[in-house]
């Protein structure tokens, strides 16, 4: 039985939650709680606690600790955390994390997100604890850097799990109410002070008299900010559809193919939420721009993140791409004297059928000036021209896997076949559903 408000309007957030990440169910999920010892992660970590212990959030409460290094006394939020976990009977993890030189908000905060995702189990949700004035500062944040109107998600896919903010509807004064009425402290930040930071300048210096103007400031912002959620939703939905198909596609085109004139019209807004449907969020908008111009002056353009996942343009289309660097697994010598084996590449699965094949077997990618017998009466012909005749996408023309023995390639599969090795099978099964297209839409 939960009796305070603060820990029923907690419960009916998470409640609220679950069925968005899985429509199926009402169970509920395992916690990792972002905590700093300050009061909103502090309230957010006991009222999980308190859910628990009452038995209506059957689930195990992790709580994750990033110490920044950037205080003295930094140590000492970490003691404190260490003794309120011991109290509430949480396991936690503390991170201690080096922040880069730059924009200190920006590089501290890409540094706790890291150690975020790095401690976050499979299904986990990470919970944050920003509330509905937070919303108001991140929203007017972004208004005046020109980054456009877009709100903080309650609930996001994030690392192996789900990132959460189940305190976006509260309001920040609730949560000291709380603590004080369960007898639990809490640490002050004293940086919070410092108006040289632009989030503290914002929230000690222009949003006192807002607010006094409009004292309905906040919950304005929140319905601006659903709105904002609502229509971004519906664009993912589109762009998940453009990318993967589920509907028919009116341009015809292959899964994972776009109009490149769409994407164009679509600019930054439509690119990123391209990207996200791809699972792609760290690319800036820098990045963006560069690879809108580069489409819009015919150039080759690409915009991949560390995975190799993201866009590649070329001619009049834009192609989802999913590299995952699997020819460099498969570049190992294979045994004529197995007969047959299967070769995971980058797109797609290439099985050999040994015949007429002596010596070590190498699949490869293209290192240049690579040259096949396609026919006895004709000269070798450049495998670069193989490629590019038969419409290889640019960027997988690196990748393509090249059968060699001795150094001598014997097979394009799918594509061009040394005739010296007609006793040899060599099966490509192209995986466009997972790494793209790979051949140039028509």
């Amino acid at each position: 039985m939960i009796a305070h408000s603060f820990e029923q309007a907690l419960l009916a957030e998470l409640r609220r939650l679950v069925p968005l990440q899985n429509a199926n169910s009402v169970e509920p999920v395992d916690l990792l709680v972002g905590l700093s010892g300050g009061a909103d992660s502090t309230a957010l970590l006991a009222g999980c606690c308190a859910l628990r212990d009452a038995g209506v959030w059957p689930a195990r409460v992790r709580a994750v600790h990033v110490d920044h290094n950037l205080q003295h006394d930094s140590s000492n939020w970490a003691k404190h955390c260490q003794q309120l976990c011991e109290t509430l009977q949480v396991d936690l993890h503390i991170a201690s994390v080096e922040v880069a030189p730059g924009n200190v908000e920006a590089q501290a905060r890409a540094a706790r997100y890291a150690a975020f995702e790095a401690n976050l189990e499979s299904g986990e949700w990470l919970l944050l604890a920003h509330h509905a004035t937070d919303q108001t500062e991140t929203l007017l944040m972004r208004l005046f850097s020109g980054r456009g109107l877009l709100p903080m998600r309650n609930l996001a896919q994030f690392g192996r799990g789900w990132l959460a903010r189940p305190l976006l509807p509260l309001n920040g004064r609730e949560f000291r109410a709380y603590l004080g009425d369960r007898a639990i402290t809490w640490v002050e930040d004293v940086s919070n002070q410092n108006q040289n930071l632009d989030r503290n300048f914002l929230r000690h210096s222009l949003l006192p008299s807002s607010r006094e103007r409009w004292p309905q400031l906040d919950q304005g912002v929140q319905r601006v900010a659903a709105h904002v959620q609502a229509y971004e939703t519906l664009v993912r939905q589109q762009a998940h559809r453009a990318l993967w198909h589920d509907t028919p596609s009116p341009a015809e085109t292959g899964a994972g193919v776009l109009l490149l004139q769409d994407v164009l019209a679509g600019g930054v807004t439509w690119v990123r939420e391209l990207l996200a449907a791809l699972g792609v969020f760290e690319v800036g908008d820098a990045q963006i721009d560069a690879f809108l111009q580069g489409l819009a002056s015919g150039q080759r353009a690409t915009l991949l993140s560390d995975q190799g996942v993201g866009l590649c343009g070329h001619g009049a289309f834009v192609y989802r791409v999913h590299r995952r660097g699997l020819l460099k697994e498969a570049m190992r010598p294979l045994a004529a004297k197995d007969k047959c084996a299967v070769v995971a590449t980058d797109v797609g699965e290439l099985r050999i059928q040994m015949g007429q094949l002596s010596g070590p077997v190498l699949v490869d990618g293209r290192k240049g000036g690579e040259k096949i017998q396609v026919s006895a009466d004709q000269s070798p012909v450049a495998v670069k021209d193989v490629l590019y005749e038969t419409q290889v996408l640019p960027w997988w023309r690196d990748a393509y896997p090249l059968v060699k023995v001795s150094d001598q390639v014997v097979c394009v599969p799918g594509l061009a076949q040394d005739f010296r090795f007609a006793g040899d099978t060599f099966r490509m099964a192209f995986e466009p559903e997972i790494c793209g297209q790979i051949f140039a839409q028509k």
